[in-house]
């Protein structure tokens, strides 16, 4: 037995620094693609997360592309920043289809007016103003919600496509919308 393992101690090294070498790669090969894609999410699951910022957006975008006259795009935000000039084509071309909008902004964000800005020129879309928006979510009619979570270090979303759950958010959301749907000292 000595005389193998001291004809073959570095053939012994090589291959067990190959094997540990390799899981290492794996796994940082596994964490940098769920970066790059940014979700886990396929049409046939109730359900789906969104690892990054940029592929919660995307998904965001689409519900725009996707709703059709009666439709309600309806959300609360926290920061309510980041009107790319994208996002603020696709909000309109909504609403030229004849899609409605409830918006729940936090009244203490710095992009307030530019919300305004945005929405007011439009018909069918409401804005209401809290000061206690702890947390930001946008729906699509019933059929879909997705809420953030942002972290320090990471920001995950969860997408959830159960008309029951999303019923029961929507009539919570309308029950505040409507709470707060009263003129802002300055706005009419």
């Amino acid at each position: 037995m000595k005389s193998f393992l001291s004809e073959n101690i570095v053939n012994i090294i090589f291959g067990t620094t190959t094997v540990i070498s390799s899981a290492i790669a794996i796994h940082y090969k596994r964490l940098e693609h769920w970066q790059r894609v940014g979700k886990v999410l396929d049409d046939g699951r109730r359900a789906g997360l969104f690892l990054s910022r940029e592929a919660m957006i995307e998904y965001l975008l689409q519900m725009y592309d996707e709703a059709e006259q009666g439709d309600v795009i309806w959300a609360q935000c926290v920061r309510c920043t980041d009107f790319t000039p994208v996002v603020r084509q696709k909000i309109l071309n909504a609403a030229g289809k004849g899609v409605r909008f409830k918006m729940l902004i936090n009244h203490h964000s710095p992009a307030t007016e530019e919300f305004h800005t945005l929405f007011d020129p439009i018909t069918d879309a409401q804005v209401g103003e809290a000061i206690d928006n702890e947390i930001s979510f946008q729906g699509f009619s019933e059929k879909e919600i997705v809420i953030a979570v942002p972290g320090i270090e990471s920001y995950t979303a969860v997408l959830i496509r159960n008309q029951y759950f999303v019923g029961i958010i929507r009539t919570w959301f309308d029950k505040r919308f409507r709470s707060v749907l009263k003129p802002v000292e300055g706005r009419t």
